[in-house]
């Protein structure tokens, strides 16, 4: 059950407790709090996949990086390479 659909849940039993007791008033009340408490869970949710797009981007910067790195050692490890007899008379 997902947040939303307890909290659904929670405020139908409460609403349904205060029209069995004649309390109509409180569930105007409850309902202004549900309303309230969902739009709160909307920006906590827009927040959320805010940070998620963030976290992507970086990855994909991260994943860029460590490419570079990885050329960078190759393009080192090639140039470190111990020359043979004929590449060194030759100065190739």
């Amino acid at each position: 059950m997902t947040l939303e659909n307890a909290i659904k849940t929670a405020f139908a039993w409460i609403n349904a407790d205060l029209y069995d007791a004649g309390e109509t008033s409180q569930v105007t009340v409850q309902k202004d709090k549900y309303n309230a408490l969902m739009t709160l869970l909307a920006k906590q949710n827009e927040q959320i996949l805010s940070l998620n797009d963030q976290n992507a981007k970086l990855d994909e910067k991260l994943d860029l990086m460590n490419t570079k790195l990885d050329l960078i050692a190759l393009n080192s490890a090639k140039k470190d390479k111990p020359k043979g007899f004929f590449a060194r008379l030759f100065g190739r």
